[in-house]
């Protein structure tokens, strides 16, 4: 009787294949992180070219203004106002461009990107428009829609009060007539008392000071996994820095443009 050859198949064990599993997930481990962080750098890359590229808008600017810098609105990370909250004025109900937003149709090349941080663009743009102050606008409403504000993703000229501009023409930027009132406050509620024996006259913006840096969305600074933020200084670098997280108060974000001035 004619016997047949049975084939024989190899098959992978219940350890071998736990191995397998434990080898690709130890790898996998390994990578995200660093794809991660690679993803991080790159928009931290791109966030600081789109700073250079403001600068160069702003000097434009100034040049075009006797030396002063696009003029500061109603919140430092708009860009696009309703003409009352931009200028404190009634009436009109359509939108206007302000801070670096002034910069959009002639000194940036209508290059809507360049106001926006690769790290906090998406969040921005899907920020949905709804009928109370601070948290309308968003991309939804582009710059030509006429209600509430449009978002940009970094914080200009801090220190100045809404409707006034700072100036290259001298070496402060920042001259304290043109100061808001939170800007005195804080130095006089929160330096003074830090520096015992001096007055409010003793008080000096640092040399160079940060013009412009990245909007902390939800109190999370965008880079670094929520722990930094790229900084356009008035001397035209930028700079990455490691920051706290703000607190809740009204004069945090005076003393964020404060510690990120002294960095530089």
């Amino acid at each position: 009787m004619e016997r047949r050859a049975t084939a024989c198949v190899r098959a992978f064990t219940l350890i071998e294949v736990l191995v397998v599993v434990a080898i690709i997930a130890l790898l996998v481990s390994i990578l995200i992180p660093a794809l991660t962080r690679a993803k991080d750098q790159a928009k931290r890359a791109v966030c600081a070219a789109h700073l250079h590229q403001q600068m160069v808008g702003i000097s434009s600017y100034s040049n075009d203004h006797k030396g002063s810098a696009p003029g500061r609105g109603f919140k430092s990370y708009t860009v696009a106002e309703v003409w009352r909250e931009a200028w404190g004025k009634g009436g009109a109900s359509a939108k206007t461009l302000i801070n670096l937003g002034l910069l959009y149709k002639k000194w940036i090349g209508g290059e809507e990107d360049i106001i926006y941080c690769a790290a906090t663009y998406a969040d921005i743009r899907d920020m949905p428009p709804t009928t109370g102050g601070e948290t309308a606008g968003g991309w939804a409403t582009r710059f030509d829609i006429a209600v509430y504000w449009t978002f940009g993703s970094y914080n200009y000229a801090v220190p100045s009060a809404r409707g006034s501009c700072p100036t290259f023409t001298g070496s402060n930027p920042f001259r304290r007539e043109n100061w808001s009132s939170g800007m005195l406050q804080w130095v006089t509620e929160k330096w003074l008392p830090e520096h015992p024996g001096l007055t409010l006259a003793d008080f000096r913006v640092p040399t160079s000071p940060a013009l412009t840096f990245d909007w902390y969305i939800g109190n999370k600074p965008p880079h670094m996994l929520g722990t930094g933020v790229n900084v356009l200084y008035s001397d035209a670098h930028v700079r990455f820095h490691r920051v706290r997280p703000t607190g809740s108060g009204q004069l945090d974000q005076y003393q964020t443009w404060y510690e990120l001035s002294v960095k530089q």
